[in-house]
């Protein structure tokens, strides 16, 4: 794989359709945006990476596939939601209480 070569131990699949469309829109609803994003800003939460790579949203529209669209959209979402305590505040609670 390419990214061995660049050092990348650790890859995490979304699980998202891949669709036809070049809609970002469309995409992200056959991914379901909500639960991506959720599932994502757990990801950038416990791993805390350096790097998120992907293409910047603005640049869907110069060449190259346009279908992973929605991925770029979520990775920026995500990165900038990961710091915000009050964005799926459960995954940031502190310890239950126990007996």
């Amino acid at each position: 794989m390419p990214w061995r070569t660049l050092g990348v131990t650790n890859v995490w699949f979304l699980g998202g359709k891949d669709t036809a469309s070049q809609n970002v829109l469309l995409s992200l609803a056959n991914w379901d945006h909500g639960e991506s994003l959720e599932h994502f800003v757990r990801l950038v939460r416990l791993t805390r990476p350096e790097v998120v790579p992907h293409v910047f949203p603005g640049d869907f529209y110069r060449g190259g596939s346009r279908r992973p669209s929605g991925f770029r959209v979520l990775a920026t979402e995500a990165f900038d939601l990961a710091g915000d305590s009050t964005a799926f505040p459960e995954q940031v609670a502190g310890p239950a209480k126990r007996l």
